[in-house]
Formats: C-alpha cells, sequence, structure tokens
C-alpha cells in the first residue's frame, strides 16, 4: 500500500493507521531512494499542500510513478481533514497516474470531531471554511461543500447509514470521476471502507486517518506483515456455541474472556473493528483470549427473548452473533498468533468465510481436527458438544507446545 500525502504530518498521521493494522510502514519524507525491504505499506510526502495547482499535479504524478516502479499498485491518497491543499487537483492526478476507475472520497475523521454531512465538511459542526482553516495563509479552506468543491457525486447519509451494501450500490452507479461520501461516526467510515472492498471496480480510497484506520483492518490485513510478539504466540478462541458443553470448557479456561454485546449485536450497533482493538491489547501482551458471545443459559434465554422481541427467530439471532464473531476474526487473523480455535458450526463457518480455505494437517483432538490457512494461520474447529470437560485446555495446550 502506498500513502500519497501532502505534507509530512499527514503522512505520518496516516502512516500510523496502517502500521497499527501490522504493516512494516515507512514514510518518506521525499519520493526517490531505495525502498528498505520487507515493508508493506509506505507514506509518501509530496510537500505539495501549498504549491501552485501546476506544480503539484506534477509532484503527485512523479511521485505515484516512482511508487509504481518500485512495484506498488493500491494507493491511498491522503487528504486533509479541514479541506487545505490543492484537493481536486492532487485526486484527479493520483487517480489517472494509478489507473484508477474512481475516487471515493471520505475525509471525516470524527474522532477529532471532523465529519462530512450532506456533502460539507464540519469542524466541530461549523463549515470548515468558516472556521480559522478558512482564513490560514497558504491554502485555506476555500469550500465547505465537497461535492462542489471536486465536482463529484455524494453518497449522503441516508445512504451510508444504510451499510456497505448500499454504498457498493452507489459506487457501482457513480458516473463521475469522484464521489464523496458522508461520515459522522467510526461505524460510517468502516461501512464505506467495507464497500470499496466489495466494489469490483478500481477504486481510488481518498481520506484522512479516519478512513485509513477503517481501511487497514477490512482491506489490507491479510497482505500485512504480523506482528512479532516477545511473549510468544497468544491463541485466541471464538465461541459462539450455546451448548453447555462448549460454555463448560469455557469456564474451566484460564486466560482473558471478553465478551461480545449481545444486545449492540441485535441491534445492529456492534463495531467489530473495536473489540478487535480490545483483544488485540491482549494478543500483543502475550496472553491468551477467549471471546463469547454467551457465558451461561441464562443469556442464552436473554439473547433469543431480545431477537424475538426484533423480529428474530433462533436461527436469525444465531447468523447475527456468528457473524460478529466472523468479523472479530477477519480482524485478528493478521497477527502472529499460536492459533485460532473456533467454537460451534455457525463461528466455524462465519470466520472460514473470511478467512478462506482451510487445509488440514493433523487432529488434536477426537473429531477436532487442525486446518491451516492460505495465510499459514492454523485453525481449529470444533463443534460445539464435542470435548470433554477439559478439551479447551488440552487444544490450548497442543497449540502451544506444537511448532
Amino acid at each position: 500500500m502506498a500513502i500519497i500525502a501532502d505534507d509530512l504530518t499527514g503522512a505520518c498521521d496516516t502512516a500510523l493507521q496502517f502500521f497499527r493494522g501490522g504493516h512494516e510502514t515507512w514514510v518518506a519524507p521525499v519520493p526517490g531512494g531505495e525502498v528498505p525491504p520487507g515493508l508493506t505499506a509506505i507514506a509518501v510526502n509530496t510537500d505539495s499542500r501549498d504549491l501552485d495547482e501546476e506544480r503539484a499535479r506534477r509532484r503527485v504524478a512523479e511521485s505515484v510513478e516512482w511508487l509504481r516502479l518500485q512495484g506498488f499498485s493500491n494507493f491511498y491518497k491522503k487528504v486533509d481533514s479541514t479541506l487545505r491543499g490543492n484537493l481536486r487537483a492532487e485526486i484527479e492526478e493520483t487517480l489517472a497516474a494509478a489507473e484508477s476507475e474512481l475516487a471515493v472520497v471520505a475525509p471525516a475523521f470524527p474522532q477529532a470531531d471532523r465529519t462530512t454531512v450532506s456533502g460539507i465538511q464540519l469542524v466541530g459542526g461549523v463549515p470548515v471554511s468558516l472556521t480559522p482553516y478558512g482564513e490560514e495563509v497558504g491554502s485555506p479552506a476555500q469550500e465547505s461543500h465537497l461535492p462542489t468543491l471536486l465536482k463529484g457525486e455524494l453518497v449522503d447519509y441516508r445512504v451510508v447509514a444504510k451499510g456497505p451494501a448500499f454504498i457498493a450500490a452507489a459506487i457501482a452507479a457513480c458516473k463521475k470521476k469522484i464521489l464523496v461520501a458522508d461520515a459522522s461516526r467510526p461505524k460510517d467510515l468502516s461501512a464505506i471502507a467495507e464497500a470499496i472492498r466489495l466494489s469490483p471496480r478500481k477504486i481510488l480510497p481518498v481520506g484522512s486517518a479516519g478512513l485509513a484506520l477503517a481501511l487497514q483492518t477490512r482491506w489490507l490485513i491479510q497482505s500485512a506483515r504480523p506482528i512479532s510478539l516477545a511473549k510468544g504466540k497468544p491463541v485466541v478462541i471464538l465461541n459462539g456455541s450455546t451448548n453447555p458443553v462448549s460454555l463448560g470448557q469455557l469456564d474451566r479456561l484460564n486466560c482473558r474472556v471478553l465478551q461480545v454485546d449481545v444486545h449492540r449485536v441485535l441491534l445492529a450497533d456492534f463495531d467489530p473493528e473495536e473489540f478487535a482493538r480490545r483483544a488485540l491489547q491482549q494478543i500483543l501482551a502475550g496472553l491468551d483470549v477467549a471471546i463469547t458471545t454467551v457465558r451461561n443459559p441464562l443469556q442464552v434465554t436473554m439473547a433469543l427473548k431480545l431477537g424475538h422481541e426484533l423480529g428474530m427467530d433462533a436461527l436469525g439471532v444465531g447468523a447475527m452473533l456468528s457473524g460478529a464473531l466472523g468479523a472479530i476474526a477477519r480482524r485478528l487473523q493478521g497477527m502472529e498468533l499460536g492459533g485460532m480455535v473456533l467454537m460451534g458450526g455457525q463461528t466455524a463457518f462465519a470466520a472460514c468465510e473470511q478467512i478462506g480455505w482451510l487445509r488440514i494437517v493433523d487432529e488434536v483432538l477426537p473429531a477436532i481436527p487442525l486446518g491451516v490457512s492460505s495465510s499459514g494461520l492454523r485453525l481449529v474447529t470444533k463443534s460445539g458438544g464435542f470435548g470433554s470437560l477439559d478439551a479447551l485446555e488440552r487444544i490450548l495446550r497442543y497449540l502451544k507446545e506444537r511448532p
């Protein structure tokens, strides 16, 4: 992944997001020179924010050409979340030089109170051109309405709120070269990132650190270089089974257990990216972590009751919960793990749908196989009712002791 940024601090803060996703990431203060071996993401500073449009275009084109000669084919155009600089010129030039079909532009960074609503870029709820950023010397934000500034189409907040499939449909239907997307919450950026991943078109993602953070987990983690863990290789357990056998096995484990908020999942208000970051803290500390949807039969009953109130049957509830676990699995698969244990049929399907094919290589316990994904991740799949009470402890011991 190659990031094109118009200033150095922007290059650094966006590169940080890809580092957080497990990439070996470097920042080039200027384009040119020898690319370090082993990197999977690079951010290049074109230092073009305050240049005139013609020179900014030339600087961007030269940077993209150099990166393509180094073997990079995926690009991210970093733009300022306060709309300073030669936004339209640099987006158009990157789009052409990278030979992409469409630029999807989402400069919002909600964590910094910079949002896009009805195409208008807001800082603290105020149109950016009416803030001090509109009065800066050099490259002020002169226009707050992004479709006007970029001469592009808009996918507004009502479509974004419906989720990735609806955004992907807007991407497919876009006739112009630039499509602006509203975003006022991190989950909006996550939906946009997922829509970009789903699109068959060659997309140039354009945004600030906010969209970069969303993209690095959804789009790029499979190509990332795994993070080295100083304290060994932790194991991640994902349990979506409500079988008392699995719940009893889980209770015996001496490890941190993180429970998914079932209510938020069923209300479609669950952020797997945020949850995965909680698990990642344990992983980076060298600790095993178990992630489960329920801990006891009472919680199972409560989940089914809520699902019924929302018009779902038991299968619908199970599909929603296993889908959440699958989304978490996809975000953790790029980490350096001793393995991943998938408990319950729906959980295993949801995770492997994200991870891909498995090659069966061993039997850990009777009827409990070990598989390896194309990326080398070891996965143990276990039916909810299988195994003795100490089965999980034995599976963990196997994954810890076997190379």
